[in-house]
């Protein structure tokens, strides 16, 4: 682009500083996306209607997602199995949530400003410390359970010595111990971005994962994708499980409650501190 002389110094230093992101993460629009900028028709209809949606496939030759989000950065978790794997995963769980920001006198919670409720989002999927003592729903033990004895951040995967939380959006990627009411100790590589319009994580398990009496999945083979996108007065949530699991087919409904459990209750967490 060719600036004419007579262009004020001004404009021109302003288009400029436009071109540049901050704090390592894309600059957000100023402005929230509209909800039908986000999903299609018939996907925003019935996400209204029922609050979450769900799409669940076992030993599929080919992926088949039906209901990621509309934004640029979804491409990052739904491609996220093939840099790791020239295999598929034979167990793929879709969720996508939906919650208002609006009070129970319509007064929303959201803050004017779409920077700041980026910040406020990028601290709260940082603090993994708030996840000890998560609920969620055991359909094995029929009652509600702790889904977290313990969880936080640590150095790394072989000494795994507790570190703060780490809220600096500039470090990727962090390690986080989990110890799972299920799948026993494990470790959790996540890698966190931004986009435009949403804040995405991506965990992948850095050790092998059991189930009762098996050990059913292998290091790296349970990827989550867990994409945030701020619409007006509204929160979209969209996560994505795959997995490879070394089980026969007849554990499918096992993988699934467990799986749905702890997406409801990540979803739930987010809502319950947002």
């Amino acid at each position: 682009m060719i600036f004419k002389k007579q262009a004020p110094k001004i404009l021109v230093t302003g288009i400029l500083l436009c071109l540049f992101s901050f704090s390592g993460y894309s600059q957000t629009n100023s402005s929230y996306l509209e909800l039908s900028q986000v999903l299609d028709e018939a996907t925003m209809e019935k996400l209204l209607s029922k609050k979450v949606l769900r799409n669940f496939s076992v030993f599929e030759k080919e992926r088949k997602l039906i209901y990621a989000p509309n934004v640029p950065d979804a491409d990052i978790g739904l491609n996220k199995w093939n840099e790791n794997h020239d295999y598929e995963p034979n167990y793929v769980l879709e969720n996508l949530y939906y919650f208002d920001l609006k009070d129970e006198i319509g007064v929303s919670k959201q803050n004017p400003s779409k920077e700041q409720e980026f910040i406020k989002l990028n601290k709260l999927v940082r603090s993994m410390s708030k996840m000890t003592g998560l609920k969620y729903f055991s359909h094995t033990r029929h009652k509600m359970d702790v889904l977290y004895d313990r969880c936080y951040a640590i150095d790394n995967p072989k000494t795994k010595n507790r570190i703060d939380d780490v809220l600096d959006t500039s470090v990727n990627p962090i390690y986080v111990l989990f110890d799972d009411n299920s799948f026993g100790e494990y470790v959790g590589e996540l890698t966190y971005g931004q986009g435009e319009n949403e804040i995405y994580l991506t965990e992948v398990n850095q050790n092998p994962l059991g189930l009762p009496g098996l050990k059913a999945i292998k290091n790296k083979d349970l990827c989550a994708f867990v994409d945030m996108v701020p619409c007006k007065d509204a929160i979209v949530v969209y996560v994505l499980i795959e997995a490879k699991v070394g089980v026969p087919a007849g554990f499918k409904n096992m993988i699934l409650e467990s799986f749905t459990t702890r997406s409801d209750a990540i979803f739930n967490w987010i809502k319950s501190i947002y």
